[in-house]
């Protein structure tokens, strides 16, 4: 029965990491889609503030 335990507690951490690491790279995705599609917007603000 101990070992069901343990099994469960691994299997759940396992689970817990792999949907931690989705979300990350979920998110890094969507931060890149966001930075490419707002580019044109903020290109010629960024050149402008440099001038």
């Amino acid at each position: 029965m101990n070992l069901l335990k343990e099994l469960l507690l691994l299997y759940t951490r396992g689970l817990k990491s792999l949907v931690l690491g989705f979300c990350e790279s979920v998110l890094f995705l969507v931060l890149a889609l966001v930075v490419v599609v707002t580019f044109p917007v903020w290109l010629p603000l960024y050149l402008g503030l440099k001038e």
